[in-house]
């Protein structure tokens, strides 16, 4: 098992896991947010081919409206 920090919350996971099986897992299957990984954007395309490593920090962030 690994530790992963999902905004700011400590989560176990049993490894290995991608980035898309992890947010299908948390339940984030909508398309209506983006995700910073380690403090970095990801595409994407490119969840499927992100294995979480522990101590992995992921940030989901949601559109905001403002004016």
């Amino acid at each position: 098992m690994i530790t992963v920090r999902l905004n700011g919350k400590n989560i176990q996971i049993n490894a290995p896991l991608t980035l898309k099986e992890f947010l299908i897992n948390q339940s984030l299957t909508a398309i209506n947010y983006a995700v910073s990984l380690n403090y970095a954007f990801v595409m994407r395309a490119d969840y499927e081919k992100i294995q979480l490593k522990n101590q992995d920090h992921i940030d989901i962030i949601y559109p905001m409206q403002g004016g």
